[in-house]
């Protein structure tokens, strides 16, 4: 494979909201009990720009990962 021919690598993780709500906590003060961030990204992933839809995406708080460690 040639330089000119990489292609670029996306790293993609599914979260799911019904489990970010069985885990959460009720008292974190990041994400304030939901369990889960919301995070938009720009379309063409340089920067924002009017007429380009975003992508939202969701990663799960600190929260609901130490929660299924210990309950899982």
């Amino acid at each position: 494979m040639e330089m000119s021919e990489e292609k670029d690598f996306f790293y993609t993780t599914t979260v799911d909201l019904s489990i970010a709500r069985m885990y959460n906590s009720r008292k974190c003060k990041e994400c304030h009990g939901k369990g889960y961030f919301a995070a938009y990204l720009p379309g063409d992933g340089v920067q924002f720009r009017k007429g380009i839809t975003n992508h939202k995406t969701y990663t799960y708080c600190k929260c609901v990962t130490r929660n299924m460690k210990l309950y899982g």
